[in-house]
């Protein structure tokens, strides 16, 4: 019977970046994944000779650098390409695009409006330091403030000296972003409304929440958090697509004298003594750990690995209540060549940050009602990124990769079931508004696949298909994720530990609650020790 000191169930991104931190503090690691590759939902797949697409997660993310200095990303073979830009297009042939460059960025907006050409920096400030805020937070555990630990006090006082330090402008500003809507943030400073929607929009993906909803306007400052010199934020997007940031945390694991093994699915958690003592998997194999870490989701964590009996009472319950919804579909295409964009030049840079298309924010607010009635949605929000501007390798040569997530598409419908003919009518719905603005889109196409919520849910174990293991709603995120009372790593279960996006950071920043995971684990393990 194998015997290791942790075992991590689930290689994607926060199972390998624990098991990297874990292995190199000389601990012996073994991750077992259930199907044959590393990068859970962020991994590619091949979408037709030549082309590589992620089929369920997004193709861009934060990485800290505190993250890609520790585990030395660069050494391992990691390129980060810095993607600029941004473009939203709307029906009556008007677009706004996205500039680093902050003179060009309010030249952009001025063509709307002189009057959010000059409020502009003032909301590039705001936005800036709401982003800090929300930076420092990342990589340290949330710690529940009605327990009353030494940690827990101490990082009460840090936040209510940081609080009592603010002026009381920034002090407004704060409950400001932590309590308005996405719309009425955003009416405070612009005036108009295709600035407001385009900027509203990326906020709003993978979200369950529409831009009239209270609080909605905390989605905002994330975008900032890698970068802006006064123009609009960049991405940072591996090349080779979020597989390659998991080949290189898969790489430094083994390095590190970790090891993977693939096609082992779990099935339950060994017990003794009412500890988490392994891990048992399908074929009952038994794999012996002093700690097991869980890199899927809170609810398949406890309520599929588990018999409930033996979970105290009430955590079921407040696990079950966890808010987790299926509200992105995917669809991917294959294209020959890249096609004309009307009204958009061929080499202008913010393409390279993707195409978002669904018209204002009422239109949004129309499309967010109709997956409320569980409708299927005939005009949902779409967000179009295009990887292979900037990553050529990801398609053939002249070959482009159009990776679309459909905003509002509901996991089970009103009146029935999603049919084959219905997924086919959300495909040609998508391909209309697209070749709207992109007219010969239909003529590039060489391949296709779509990915509904219940498809992401089947492939890659995300329950009911979110993409980021629980929404990331003010009740659910700090000191509240994954649950109230286990705001850290830890669970009700001595030994067991949950290291995946359920915890907190949630989907801010990738890899990141591995990390925390296993920095809340070596500290315990040195408590212990010492």
């Amino acid at each position: 019977m194998e015997r290791v000191d942790a075992v991590i169930i689930g290689a994607g991104l926060n199972g390998l970046t624990a098991a990297a931190r874990l292995s190199g503090a000389g601990l012996s690691v073994l991750i077992v994944e259930r199907s044959g590759h590393v990068g859970g939902g962020a991994a590619h797949a091949e979408l037709a000779p030549g082309y590589s697409a992620p089929p369920i997660g997004f193709s861009h993310g934060y990485v800290s650098p505190e993250l890609i200095r520790e585990f030395d990303l660069g050494r391992a073979g990691l390129q980060l390409i810095r993607r600029e830009g941004g473009i939203s297009l709307f029906d009556e042939g008007t677009h706004v695009a996205n500039y680093a460059n902050e003179n060009v960025m309010r030249r952009e907006i001025a063509r709307h409006s002189r009057r959010d050409a000059d409020a502009w920096p003032r909301f590039v400030r705001d936005m800036k330091r709401q982003a800090e805020l929300i930076r420092r937070s990342l990589l340290e555990k949330q710690e529940d403030p009605a327990e009353w630990s030494l940690s827990a006090i101490k990082q009460m006082m840090s936040r209510t000296k940081t609080v009592m330090g603010m002026d009381p402008e920034e002090l407004y500003e704060l409950t400001r972003f932590w309590s308005l809507s996405l719309n009425d943030l955003l009416e405070s400073y612009f005036e108009s409304p295709q600035v407001r929607a385009h900027l509203a929009a990326p906020a709003l993906i993978g979200r369950a929440l529409g831009p009239f909803d209270p609080t909605g306007a905390a989605l905002l400052p994330a975008q900032w958090m890698t970068g802006s010199t006064g123009g609009a934020p960049w991405r940072m997007s591996p090349k080779g697509g979020t597989q390659a940031l998991a080949d290189c945390l898969g790489k430094i694991v083994r390095d590190r004298g970790g090891d993977i093994r693939f096609d082992a699915e779990v099935t339950d958690i060994k017990m003794l003594d009412k500890k988490a003592a392994g891990v048992i998997l399908a074929d009952g194999e038994e794999i012996d750990a002093g700690i097991v870490l869980s890199d899927l989701d809170i609810k398949r964590s406890f309520l599929s690995l588990f018999q409930w009996s033996g979970l105290p009472d009430g955590f079921a319950r407040d696990v079950a209540n966890v808010r987790m919804e299926g509200i992105v579909a995917r669809i991917n295409f294959a294209l020959d060549g890249m096609p004309e964009i009307q009204g958009v030049a061929r080499d202008n840079p913010a393409l390279s940050g993707g195409l978002m298309i669904g018209g204002g924010l009422q239109p949004m607010e129309r499309a967010y009602e109709d997956w409320l009635d569980q409708r299927p949605p005939t005009a949902p929000l779409l967000e179009v990124s295009i990887p292979t501007l900037e990553d050529p390798s990801l398609a053939p040569e002249g070959g482009h990769i159009f990776a679309v997530s459909v905003q509002y598409v509901p996991t089970e419908l009103h009146d029935g079931v999603w049919s084959s003919a219905r997924r086919d009518a959300l495909m040609q719905t998508v391909k209309e508004m697209i070749s709207r603005h992109v007219p010969e889109l239909e003529k590039h196409i060489v391949a296709d696949e779509l990915r509904l919520p219940s498809d992401i849910e089947d492939q890659a174990g995300y329950t009911r298909g979110d993409p980021f293991l629980g929404q990331m709603s003010l009740d659910q995120m700090f000191f509240n994720r994954p649950v109230p009372g286990f705001s850290g790593y830890e669970s009700p279960i001595k030994n067991f530990f949950v290291c995946s996006a359920s915890s907190h950071p949630a989907g801010l920043t990738l890899g990141a609650a591995g990390a925390n995971a296993a920095q809340s684990i070596l500290g315990s393990v040195k408590g212990r020790r010492s």
